[in-house]
């Protein structure tokens, strides 16, 4: 159960009495939040960025929700953090959430968020893990709250993003090659070729980077046809037709492509088993169809998904 829940009625009175108080009783009621609203935290190492990010948290809920019990949560926990005591991430379990599949999913990422810490990503990239930790937290606790639905979509995209940053800076580095004495040829030990495992085209109307309902079915399909697949590279390629200025077609081709990998993530995207994902947009540049500037054309107002690996990696569809 939450702390929410655990609230005594005794709390629960004190903080209808503080909403017709001055802002001063904060200090009273919420001493944490009061004490780390502006305080500075110095530091580049995971807990000063983890207690960075805890205070963004509190002070949104507190200024912005008008929610001073998590508030003051984020700020206990920003606190921890700041004293070097890295605060674990939330465990689902621990509160009201009463949908089944939500919890399993929370409990799934939170395996794979302690996956990563356990492997040194508070070490390797301070800064990503501390914001993969904030959004998982951020996802729990508006879980259990359950109604806004566009907070708990922004909270659950927003982790899954983080994840999929902080696995690609945990990705071994190549080291740079270093002058060697000739040595005698041998057969380098060969590689299958990489191959275009799966491929998607997501078009969209006129003017608009809006998923429609067809696209969010073909990225929902192509989604579970690669989740079994390991080592994969996806590439997702935003365009646009030519009508319209050149500059602005790019910017919409961005934001096209953007949605679309944003829409791969929050369907489930096995970013652990990803090599790389590159995100890019060509504008009005590369057209499926040739066609003058100026003219609208549907078949160029596209999203292409590529997804590349090792042909013997592919799932058997006998």
């Amino acid at each position: 159960m939450s702390f929410k829940i655990k609230m005594t009625t005794a709390t629960m009175a004190a903080c209808i009495a503080f909403a017709a108080a001055p802002a001063s009783a904060a200090n009273i009621l919420f001493p944490d939040y009061e004490e780390f609203k502006s305080h500075t935290v110095t530091g580049s190492d995971f807990n000063a960025e983890l207690a960075r990010q805890y205070q963004t948290l509190s002070a949104y809920e507190y200024e912005e929700m008008y929610d001073y019990i998590d508030a003051e949560t984020y700020a206990e926990r920003g606190m921890m953090a700041e004293k070097d005591i890295s605060p674990s991430p939330f465990k689902p379990e621990e509160w009201s959430i009463d949908d089944p599949s939500a919890m399993k999913e929370l409990q799934a990422a939170r395996v794979e968020l302690i996956g990563a810490l356990q492997k040194g990503a508070g070490n390797i990239a301070p800064g990503r893990a501390a914001n993969a930790q904030a959004k998982f937290d951020c996802w729990v606790e508006q879980q259990e709250e359950g109604w806004q639905t566009d907070h708990i979509a922004q909270c659950r995209e927003g982790f899954r993003a983080a994840m999929l940053d902080l696995h690609e800076a945990m990705m071994p580095k190549k080291a740079e090659a270093e002058p060697a004495a000739p040595v005698a040829k041998t057969e380098p030990l060969a590689l299958p070729p990489r191959v275009e495992l799966s491929r998607e085209v997501i078009y969209f109307d006129f003017d608009d980077a809006t998923l429609t309902q067809s696209a969010e079915r073909k990225i929902r399909l192509l989604t579970e046809s690669i989740a079994d697949l390991d080592d994969i590279n996806v590439h997702v390629e935003g365009h646009a037709d030519r009508a319209g200025p050149s500059d602005y077609n790019k910017a919409l081709s961005e934001k096209r492509a953007e949605n679309v990998r944003n829409a791969l993530i929050a369907n489930g995207l096995p970013t652990s088993k990803l090599k790389r994902m590159l995100t890019d947009s060509e504008g009005e540049t590369d057209p499926a169809v040739a066609t003058a500037d100026g003219v609208r054309e549907a078949r160029n107002r596209r999203v292409e998904i590529s997804v590349t690996g090792f042909e013997q990696k592919t799932a058997s569809t006998q």
